[in-house]
């Protein structure tokens, strides 16, 4: 059982690298041209959030979450608010484009990179901000249908 554990903490770090990695990736073009993106460490939770609940939706049997029943009711509770804060910070961005738009800090870019890259970071905030959202939606079932196969399997 304690190399079980062992292989499921090696994957669990191996998920982080690979979500670190794509936060990275995705964040790349926003930093690589010296935008001054007011968003960015939001933009990091909406992908951490994303990968990492959407993962333990349908991955939670390989996780080392899978036989915590504490935890796991910590995040059916805790999933309404960090909807909340997501939903905030989704409706905060929502704001920057109506009252300032994306247009102030591209203004550096060529008139030809200017609107892709506008476009570009739209739509993979809203994209992960979304995702994110609808994961933690998500989660406090699949851990409620986990805590009760987990009753079932005790009785």
């Amino acid at each position: 059982m304690n190399e079980q554990n062992s292989l499921k903490l090696k994957l669990e770090l191996m998920w982080w690298v690979f979500t670190a990695i794509l936060a990275a990736a995705v964040l790349a073009p926003i930093y690589l041209n010296n935008i001054t993106f007011p968003f960015y460490v939001t933009n990091i939770v909406f992908i951490v959030v994303f990968v990492t609940v959407t993962r333990y939706v349908f991955l939670l049997k390989h996780t080392w979450l899978v036989q915590m029943k504490w935890l796991k009711i910590a995040l059916v509770v805790g999933s309404v608010i960090v909807i909340f804060v997501l939903s905030t910070s989704m409706i905060d961005f929502n704001n920057y484009l109506d009252e300032v738009g994306l247009q102030e800090v591209v203004q550096k870019l060529p008139a030809d990179k200017q609107f892709p890259m506008i476009r570009y970071m739209q739509r993979e905030v809203i994209f992960f901000g979304v995702g994110g959202i609808v994961a933690m939606m998500i989660l406090p079932v699949r851990m409620l249908i986990s805590l009760r196969r987990m009753r079932q399997t005790i009785t």
